[in-house]
């Protein structure tokens, strides 16, 4: 989760309860775009449609890459070519 606030933190009690009832992973996807504008959202719209496409690795479209992975998770991620990021997608 980014510190700039951008994804709401009242989401993380969620998150958490989620992680704590097994999964292994919890990600979080915009339902909107509160407060952007037209453009923006248009832009965002195209571009995460268009990485889709030219990405060996499947993306969720709209997705943010708050989320909450365990230690084990993480470290395995961290060793993936991109990073995190792409390894959510997995």
């Amino acid at each position: 989760m980014d510190a700039d606030l951008q994804d709401p933190p009242e989401l993380l009690p969620q998150m958490l309860a989620l992680m704590e009832q097994g999964a292994d992973v919890v990600y979080a996807q915009r339902r909107s775009r509160p407060g952007d504008e037209l453009l923006k959202r248009m832009a965002c719209a195209v571009f995460y449609r268009v990485l889709s496409r030219l990405s060996e690795t499947p993306i969720q479209l709209d997705t943010g890459t708050s989320g909450s992975f365990p230690a084990a998770c993480s470290n395995s991620c961290c060793k993936c070519p991109n990073g995190i990021a792409s390894c959510a997608a997995w």
